[in-house]
């Protein structure tokens, strides 16, 4: 499949050379509950290229496998559950997004090359480097 397409279960890719533009690397998120007794949040993320939500390639998330977009249709294999991390005792603005299907589990990156484009899967949930996001309006820079 094309590494730049919206189509239907599209991989989902990830930038870092500013001179590239894929149409699945701006995302929106939308709340779709009330805080979780784990002090989390669920929540969809949708591409806004092509209007389509975030999800894992299966209905049954494991680790290693690749997520995809698809039509949004509201089910629980589109929603993610967001737990923001604490740096030092204090909450940060990073966050792990799992899959409600799955909250072992963790969006993370696969970087390619020199590591100016990454795919994005699932693997085991804990902080590290490559699972933790941040919300930021497009076109603005990553800082840890």
């Amino acid at each position: 499949m094309d590494n730049n397409t919206v189509a239907e279960g599209a991989f989902a890719n990830s930038l870092r050379d500013p001179g590239w533009k894929y149409s699945t690397e701006e995302w929106t998120s939308q709340v779709v509950s009330d805080r979780q007794h784990d002090d989390t949040y669920n929540r969809v993320l949708r591409n806004v290229a092509a209007n389509k939500c975030l999800q894992p390639l299966t209905d049954s998330p494991t680790r290693g496998m690749r997520v995809v977009v698809k039509t949004c249709k509201g089910s629980e294999l589109q929603k993610w559950n967001l737990r923001h991390e604490t740096v030092s005792g204090t909450n940060s603005r990073w966050q792990i997004w799992r899959p409600v299907a799955n909250k072992r589990l963790a969006l993370t990156l696969d970087k390619y090359g020199n590591g100016s484009w990454n795919t994005r899967y699932l693997d085991t949930s804990y902080p590290s480097s490559d699972r933790l996001w941040v919300l930021r309006p497009n076109d603005q820079p990553w800082r840890y």
